[in-house]
């Protein structure tokens, strides 16, 4: 096992335009609404929550990376209150329009880039911190923040052995050597381990597809990608050429297979 100083030099994120990420976030903010597929009967995550924990109505909770608010607002049907953060201010508009239209006055959204934001804000005040498929927990220091936030028990989940075919494709095109680093589910447990928790995991193999078109896709990838590293004209112009090279009728499908991997423990 790694000790901690050394999972913090290892588990750090790459800062690039965070501007141009947020707009890709933005770009994609309806596909992330409250579907009846989230619910607590199918969904891996919402089962695994209600298997640990005896939600209630007395129970603050915290969703970092919450995007459009759909585990937000599910959640808030047994539970007191619920917080969603996100960097995406697009995401964050959607999720408090579902809200006031479907009448859940529980659930309240906050505009916040969790790398950059204070932490003593959130610090000790939810009986419940999840962290659901998000970028916003992808470091040491984010998901620290995370932990500091729960007073009883915390939840992520991370796509892991992830293979996404037209992103893949585009990251290696444009030189990205992120394709090859370690995954964080490893650094995460260790994390865990050594802070003195008990980490209890739960995997489930999914499959994830989309459909954009040509220049919908271009703003998705290339904003995820100018998250992290500098993409030239010339890089751009490739990547484009890639997306229209495998487009049918202008539109780029993607399908994405990965392993959900969700770690609960007790604070």
């Amino acid at each position: 096992m790694l000790d901690i100083n050394t999972i913090k030099e290892l588990w750090v994120r790459t800062v690039g335009d965070v501007a141009s990420e947020i707009a890709s976030w933005d770009s994609v903010a309806s596909e992330y609404l409250l579907e009846d597929k989230n619910n607590f009967r199918e969904d891996p995550f919402l089962k695994f929550m209600e298997e640990k924990v005896r939600l209630c109505r007395e129970m603050q909770v915290l969703d970092v990376g919450c995007g459009a608010g759909a585990y937000s607002c599910r959640i808030a049907e047994r539970v007191g209150t619920v917080t969603g953060v996100d960097f995406s201010p697009r995401m964050i508009e959607e999720g408090r329009n579902y809200a006031e239209r479907n009448h859940i006055r529980n659930v309240h959204f906050l505009e916040r880039n969790w790398h950059t934001c204070d932490g003593e804000e959130f610090r000790g005040r939810y009986d419940i911190a999840f962290a659901h498929t998000t970028p916003a927990v992808i470091d040491y220091d984010s998901f620290k923040k995370m932990n500091d936030a729960s007073k009883g028990y915390c939840f992520i989940s991370k796509p892991t052995r992830r293979c996404d075919h037209v992103f893949d494709e585009i990251r290696k095109i444009a030189g990205d050597s992120s394709v090859k680093k370690r995954e964080d589910m490893p650094l995460l447990f260790d994390a865990l381990w050594l802070w003195g928790y008990n980490p209890e995991l739960r995997y489930d193999p999914v499959v994830w597809r989309s459909k954009r078109t040509v220049e919908e896709a271009m703003q998705w990838y290339l904003g995820r990608l100018k998250g992290s590293m500098q993409i030239d004209t010339e890089m751009e112009k490739q990547i484009k050429d890639y997306l229209q090279s495998i487009s049918v009728n202008n539109v780029v499908s993607e399908t994405i297979e990965t392993t959900l991997t969700s770690v609960f423990w007790t604070v």
